[in-house]
């Protein structure tokens, strides 16, 4: 192992320069330091407390919808090209849950450059029914809001508070569990109102969570319900580009996987208890180090994306941890850096 030392130098100079971030190539490209064990095709080695993406920055075009017709082979699309310090991950995200979960807080964060803090934009509290600059969706399309046909299924639409069926308005999702195999979304409260390139369904079309450096903020927990069938017991919290739910996020007519997907905390078979970490775009990957799942107890977790150095990172906060209207940037660049001691830190480059 290499010392701790020179990797956070070199992500704290990463972040105050802008330049971008250069792990050693021992830690960058590490392996499987203990045996890797594969359960249904997927690879785990061991747990750890973060994971550290380099290797995003790159310029590239995917391909964009601009219609969606009356039959299958009509999916209009054009060309959108990108050059970033993350790829296409500075574009808009959205966010995606399915249960078993329990989502108990989430904010979201924006950097100002003017006095290098960052402030909340966005924020969900459960259990006092709170939420600002933030709407719950779901693939519903057809119940109270949205649409549905035989050509493209279910789009969007408002979901009821329990996140089990459509709304006809928006609803503040209810201080509950989330069963296995239901789904549901975060957008930002900010319509798209046209502008946000092609929609499906305009009236539930609303702005993701943009910009190159942005912060997530999640408290939850995925516990355990025993259940069988199509994806049962198999949790998950991931990123989309926002693009991709306005259009379909289940149906080809859409510009996944190219325009983005990044997998945060995804359990992979029935039941584990383990969840893996992956991006799906261009440049692509995830390592086969793992988080531990959140079962029998929340926890807190902090989603950095940062242009200033060129890095994401997931990592397990303390429960402490409170959910403020600002940061320094300094503490997030800490939630970047990572622990001085990094025994429980992986760090992953992506490649094409």
């Amino acid at each position: 192992m290499k010392s701790a030392a020179p990797i956070a130098a070199v992500l704290a100079s990463a972040a105050s320069t802008g330049w971008a971030l250069v792990l050693p190539a021992a830690d960058a490209n590490r392996g499987c330091s203990n045996v890797s064990h594969d359960v249904l095709g997927n690879s785990f080695c061991r747990e750890v407390e973060q994971i550290t993406y380099t290797g995003l920055a790159h310029k590239g075009s995917y391909q964009a919808v601009t219609s969606m017709g009356d039959s299958a082979d009509q999916c209009g699309r054009q060309s959108k090209e990108y050059n970033s310090s993350l790829g296409v991950f500075e574009e808009e995200l959205s966010i995606h849950i399915r249960g078993p979960f329990k989502l108990n807080q989430m904010a979201v964060y924006n950097f100002g450059c003017v006095n290098e803090t960052w402030h909340r934009v966005s924020y969900y509290n459960a259990s006092t029914q709170e939420a600002d600059n933030l709407v719950f969706l779901g693939n519903y399309g057809g119940q109270g809001s949205g649409e549905f046909d035989f050509v493209w299924g279910n789009s969007l639409s408002y979901i009821n508070a329990d996140a089990t069926a459509g709304s006809e308005t928006p609803e503040i999702l209810a201080d509950v569990e989330i069963p296995s195999n239901k789904e549901f979304t975060v957008f930002s409260g900010q319509k798209c109102n046209g502008a946000c390139g092609f929609s499906r369904v305009e009236d539930v079309a609303y702005h993701g969570f943009g910009g190159g450096n942005k912060a997530f903020l999640f408290d939850f927990q995925m516990p355990l319900d025993n259940t069988t069938g199509f994806n049962a017991d198999m949790p998950a919290l991931w990123a989309l580009n926002a693009n991709i739910p306005r259009t379909a996020q289940y149906n080809k007519c859409s510009c996944w996987p190219t325009c983005g997907e990044f997998d945060i905390y995804e359990v992979l078979a029935s039941g584990d208890s383990r969840c893996k970490s992956t991006f799906h775009a261009a440049r692509r990957g995830g390592t086969s180090d793992y988080f531990a799942r959140p079962s029998g107890h929340a926890i807190k977790i902090a989603v950095v994306f940062s242009a200033k150095a060129e890095a994401v990172s997931v990592r397990v906060l303390d429960y402490d941890t409170v959910f403020g209207h600002h940061f320094t940037d300094a503490t997030v660049d800490g939630w970047l850096e990572g622990p001085v001691d990094r025994t429980a830190v992986s760090t992953f480059r992506v490649t094409e």
